[in-house]
């Protein structure tokens, strides 16, 4: 993202393809720095789906304790 630099010369000095440098660009352009600099832990989206179903489960839980409301 530095001017005078081509992906295709980074992607070489790195040892990747050009193809995979866009799409990291694209990427953190997208917000993905946003998030890099949030210095939080990365967790997957199957974790991310086990904790939203946990969540649920437990509010449902919990309206039926409380008789439905």
């Amino acid at each position: 993202m530095q001017p005078g630099m081509s992906v295709s010369y980074v992607a070489r000095r790195a040892g990747i393809s050009p193809s995979q440098l866009f799409a990291w660009k694209r990427r953190m352009l997208e917000g993905g720095h946003a998030a890099v600099q949030a210095d939080e832990d990365v967790v997957g989206a199957s974790q991310v789906r086990e904790l939203e179903k946990r969540v649920r489960s437990r509010a449902h839980a919990r309206q039926e304790d409380h008789g439905g409301r």
